[in-house]
């Protein structure tokens, strides 16, 4: 039999069962704290009792996946990395295309939520792109919260979620709908969004630029630094890794990488 307070490590392995979630690459602390909001919202105290629950109720399961999936993102976020990439990594990168001789700048926004950071990248690229029309731009976005990538898709966002977003780039890439706003096609075109984990599904190859931002911080050791080196594999010569602003390149990777931006967590591939 079971002890009560032993219930936490089989319900962590069930959830991936239950919910196809990767818990065992996550730390305990932060699984922990994620159940606990179900928890309390259920007036629950005891991991068996909550187990019980998520067995044999589907609605409950919902709700767990959405608890644990859930992603803090907005236009923009951490507006100064987004200058860097605009000023230093997008010119560098088009120059080195262009010796080249491609046409082809391939990015990927890993953890992409409902689809802000990937909007933001497409609005960056059409400003230094400057009206030339002699590049092919594909932005892959993958997400495992099919909700938040059905939003992404659409490219309609209430008015508060537009807060990052400068003026003359609301004006030039979104239209009106509703009591929001609405990409436009022209950006929308650019971005593919897919389901996809990043534990266990394949990885992109051939990659110019990726955005991991704020979604492995959760993550074991061992697996952020299995991500670095699969970053590595994805990213052609010269491209580029950029991490958010409270996450560091570690293992073996840091040996692959040279630091671009420290302050902005942006490591190149050489």
């Amino acid at each position: 039999m079971i002890a009560s307070q032993d219930y936490f490590p089989l319900l962590k392995r069930k959830i991936k069962d239950i919910i196809d979630f990767n818990s065992e690459f996550y730390e305990d602390k932060h699984l922990r704290r994620r159940v606990a909001i179900r928890m309390r919202a259920l007036d629950i105290a005891s991991y068996r009792e909550y187990l019980r629950i998520l067995e044999r109720d589907r609605d409950e399961r919902i709700k767990l996946s959405k608890v644990l999936t859930v992603n803090v993102t907005e236009f923009f976020r951490n507006p100064e990395t987004f200058e860097v990439i605009r000023r230093d990594v997008l010119p560098e990168l088009i120059k080195l295309k262009l010796n080249n001789s491609s046409r082809v700048l391939r990015l990927w926004s890993a953890g992409c939520a409902d689809g802000k950071e990937p909007y933001s990248l497409a609005m960056l690229i059409k400003d230094v792109l400057n009206e030339r029309d002699d590049f092919m731009v594909k932005i892959m976005a993958t997400d495992i919260d099919i909700d938040s990538l059905e939003k992404a898709r659409l490219g309609i966002y209430h008015k508060d979620e537009l807060r990052g977003i400068r003026k003359d780039y609301l004006k030039k890439y979104f239209e009106r709908t509703g009591d929001g706003y609405r990409v436009k096609r022209e950006l929308r075109d650019m971005v593919t969004f897919e389901r996809r984990d990043l534990i266990s599904d394949r990885k992109y190859r051939v990659m110019d630029i990726i955005l991991c931002r704020n979604v492995i911080i959760y993550f074991s050791k061992e697996l952020k630094e299995k991500l670095f080196m699969d970053f590595y594999d994805s990213l052609n010569t010269g491209g580029f890794l950029i991490l958010g602003k409270t996450e560091n390149l570690s293992g073996p990777a840091r040996k692959k990488f040279v630091v671009y931006n420290n302050v902005e967590r942006i490591y190149k591939k050489m």
